[in-house]
């Protein structure tokens, strides 16, 4: 049995079953764009695919334009082509001559017209790792690469097509500053021929608009993970006065010493901030809710600082201004030793130190903020 089309005996044509557009259909359908379907799929596996499937595609334009009326004087392969190009795309938005643009799609699925440049002894930028040797009888794309092992030299292909079955002589192109280069001050420009390389999307540089409003720059200042503060601290601590009362009976008047309670003592604080790991202070950015977490603190008081120190945590309630807390160690904190009486009222009760320790709150400013006011740096 003589199949003449998929589906089609050459019975069924001679017979008048099948008609000659029926055999072109199915020739078309499953002989060329069946395959240029699969090369198609293929093309996410291996980027030389696609010239194939261009190729086997625009096999159906010629012998469809060769069954079509056409001008007299145009009977050659392209000329059937462009008839069948223009029959099945019509006017092309934006083409003056559809007939022309049919005329380049054809320069570019011609195989045998490959120009080859050379890019010098460095593949450029992007190629594989391996770049191939020239082949004969392959399909190449334009901006694929070669090398050529003679010379040592990479070609990059500057039109698609199919290489011939003898190996081109590859010329090797001398660039130096006297033959295809130009020293213009710091730049140097260098001759690529009348073609923009593959690389190039367009034309020249362009001016670019570029949004910083939502873009991560890059840190430029220094982070603290210490930090020195000075202001007040309230303690629960209270210093006492001592005062005598006279007191009569029968062998005479004496005087007992008493203890008052005083208020709570309110000094000078300079505290010493760690913060924790990962938690680093910028005091140079805007204030956030996480600068609450508190840095371990350590300081003493400015006016007894021999004996008053302070122990906590502090967090930045603003910028530059803490809420200091914790406890307050005094050493200094004077009691009346008890049971004393006095003849004379000149005389002063005696006393005792000993040690309190008390909670404490307070309010600090970092020492460079202070100093800034000055015009002075901490």
């Amino acid at each position: 049995m003589n199949v003449v089309a998929p589906g089609i005996t050459l019975e069924d044509y001679e017979s008048g079953r099948a008609k000659p557009i029926d055999l072109f259909e199915n020739q078309i359908k499953d002989w060329i764009l069946r395959f240029a379907l699969c090369l198609a799929h293929e093309h996410e596996r291996r980027e030389d695919a696609g010239i194939a499937a261009l190729l086997l595609s625009s096999a159906v334009l010629e012998p469809l334009g060769g069954v079509l009326p056409m001008a007299k004087g145009r009977k050659n392969s392209e000329a059937k082509f462009c008839n069948g190009f223009v029959r099945v795309f019509g006017t092309i938005p934006g083409a003056e001559d559809t007939w022309q643009i049919a005329g380049r799609v054809a320069d570019t699925t011609a195989p045998g017209k490959i120009t080859w440049e050379d890019v010098g002894t460095t593949a450029p930028a992007g190629s594989p790792t391996s770049v191939p040797q020239w082949a004969p009888n392959t399909l190449y794309v334009a901006g694929q690469v070669i090398a050529d092992a003679d010379n040592g030299h990479f070609y990059l292909a500057r039109t698609s097509g199919q290489s011939g079955a003898a190996a081109p002589v590859f010329p090797i192109t001398v660039r130096d500053l006297e033959h295809g280069m130009a020293p213009d001050g710091n730049t140097i420009w260098m001759d690529s021929g009348t073609a923009a390389p593959a690389a190039v999307a367009t034309a020249g540089p362009t001016d670019a608009s570029v949004s910083l409003v939502n873009m991560n720059l890059p840190q430029v200042h220094s982070l603290y993970y210490f930090n020195i503060a000075t202001g007040f601290g309230v303690s629960g601590a209270r210093n006492s006065t001592f005062t005598t009362v006279a007191q009569t009976n029968a062998s005479g008047t004496t005087y007992l010493a008493q203890q008052t309670r005083g208020h709570r003592i309110v000094e000078p604080i300079i505290l010493l901030t760690a913060y924790l790991p990962g938690l680093p202070m910028d005091a140079e950015s805007p204030w956030k809710p996480r600068n609450l977490i508190p840095g371990l603190s350590f300081g003493f008081s400015m006016s007894n600082p021999a004996n008053s120190f302070y122990l906590g945590g502090s967090s930045e309630i603003w910028r530059n201004l803490q809420l200091a807390y914790g406890v307050n160690i005094n050493t200094g904190i004077n009691t009346l030793v008890p049971n004393q009486t006095f003849t004379a009222l000149t005389q002063a009760p005696a006393t005792t130190s000993r040690t309190t320790i008390k909670p404490f709150i307070g309010l600090t400013l970092n020492l460079d903020f202070i100093a800034s006011f000055f015009n002075q740096k901490f």
